[in-house]
């Protein structure tokens, strides 16, 4: 009897088992995009997590998903976004933006029609501090547009971002987010009266006046235009033209910073200004009125950092021998010959003058160049044309691999996470097309060694990316 009943245990246990490991067996197993997302946090830098983590929600394999997963997607990337080291946006190029700022207002408008309290709640503690700028500084971007654009869904945080305004640079947006946002008159008209007050006295730089001064001038008479009293829209461009003189009278500088509108745009716009107060009667102004107390003339300081990418060689190529490598290379984009097949471009000679070209790279180091950092700079633009003039085949993935290869490594030490990113994804982009580049290419960002770099091609290999 014992037997049998030991026995009995034995069988029940076992068949137990079987049905466990069955039960685990058909278990679902987590989708792609759920191991790829848990992965990110503390693999790699806040802002990098961030955007990754938003992309990953944003992805058509995430659509598939249940909501409040994507939703604490979102809500983690806004979350991870307050440890970027970067609080604002620079600058308008880079077309990826990993500060602070920007990654919270995607976080945001992901997280919007999901969980849309939540959402309005975070927005809440967006905070957006615009700095001071002189004269060395270069053109920056209007860091004021994305938060005002969170603002206007509710009229709390709206009337909070337009009562922090401290800068030129917040103006326009914030007369446009009042005029777009979903209001009753009454409230409109509250929150156009405080924005035109500050806007009365405010007496900021010159590089943010200037920067601004053509959105603001159109934003400004939107607001004129669009008010039905006529008194109110007096008061509005009498604030306008006190906030102008104020501006135009003080110390200004000597020389404009990259990308700021030169003093001919800057007389249209007062042109157009000076039409506008004679139809309401207001007075013109006067050449004292636009003439500067004072010119400070200041170097201009472009971000060495960042300018590689930017289309900014002011400065590069002063040695004979890296005169010499860009010609070369640009020399190497292609013209149609006649006898040579449709699709081949490239004229006789051509693959003996890339071979010389990686022949003088070989030689060339960076103690040939004034600086290590324009040497890299110099290669940067390089390496990145080299590909843009090369045609599919070996001879371009070599230049695609030579390019990652630098990106993963002195790439890292001279550019910010904004240009680092953003040449990381147009070496993405320029490989879409091609089905033998992009098998390469997410391989070789796979085996690089490079955490940010594998997580990206990993994204890209979620099903529908």
């Amino acid at each position: 009897m014992r037997l049998g009943r030991s026995r009995r245990r034995a069988v029940s246990a076992r068949v137990g088992h079987v049905a466990v490991l069955f039960m685990l067996g058909l278990a679902p197993q987590p989708s792609p995009v759920r191991i790829l997302a848990e992965s990110i946090p503390g693999t790699v830098p806040p802002e990098f997590a961030a955007d990754l983590l938003i992309r990953a929600a944003d992805s058509m394999a995430a659509a598939k998903e249940p909501g409040d997963w994507r939703a604490d997607l979102y809500e983690q990337a806004f979350q991870l976004a307050r440890s970027a080291p970067v609080r604002l946006p620079r600058y308008l190029w880079p077309a990826v933006k990993l500060d602070a700022l920007s990654l919270q207002v995607r976080a945001f408008n992901g997280l919007l029609d999901l969980r849309r309290d939540r959402a309005l709640e975070l927005a809440g503690t967006i905070e957006v501090r615009i700095p001071a700028l002189t004269c060395r500084d270069a053109m920056a971007a209007n860091a004021a547009a994305g938060a005002f654009d969170v603002a206007r869904h509710s009229y709390d945080l709206l009337e909070r971002q337009v009562l922090s305004v401290h800068s030129s640079m917040q103006l326009a947006a914030a007369f446009e987010a009042i005029l777009a946002a979903d209001l009753s008159p009454s409230q409109s008209r509250t929150l156009l009266t405080a924005l035109t007050v500050t806007m009365w006295s405010l007496n900021d730089d010159d590089v943010s006046f200037s920067e601004a001064l053509g959105p603001t001038w159109a934003a400004v008479k939107h607001a004129v235009a669009s008010s039905d009293e006529r008194s109110f829209a007096d008061f509005m461009l009498d604030a306008f033209r006190s906030y102008l003189v104020l501006h135009l009278s003080g110390e200004r500088c000597a020389v404009r910073s990259l990308g700021i509108a030169g003093p001919s745009a800057e007389n249209d716009i007062l042109s157009d200004v000076d039409e506008t107060l004679l139809s309401h009667d207001r007075l013109r102004l006067s050449p004292k009125e636009r003439t500067a107390s004072r010119r400070i003339v200041s170097a201009n300081a472009t971000s060495s950092r960042d300018a590689a990418f930017s289309g900014d060689d002011t400065g590069l190529w002063k040695s004979r021998i890296s005169r010499s490598l860009i010609q070369q290379v640009e020399a190497l984009r292609a013209h149609k010959q006649s006898g040579r097949p449709i699709d081949d471009t490239r004229p006789p000679g051509w693959a003996e003058q890339l071979s010389h070209v990686y022949a003088r790279m070989s030689t060339w180091t960076r103690s040939d160049e004034p600086s290590v950092d324009d040497y890299l700079r110099e290669r940067a633009i390089l390496l990145e044309t080299m590909v843009d003039v090369i045609p599919s085949g070996p001879d371009r993935l070599r230049a695609l691999g030579d390019l990652v290869v630098f990106l993963k490594s002195d790439g890292r030490q001279v550019y910010s996470a904004n240009v680092w990113a953003s040449r990381l994804r147009a070496v993405i982009d320029t490989c879409r097309n091609s089905p033998v580049e992009w098998d390469w290419l997410l391989r070789a960002l796979l085996d690089s060694g490079d955490p940010v770099m594998r997580l990206y091609a990993q994204l890209e290999q979620l099903p529908g990316a």
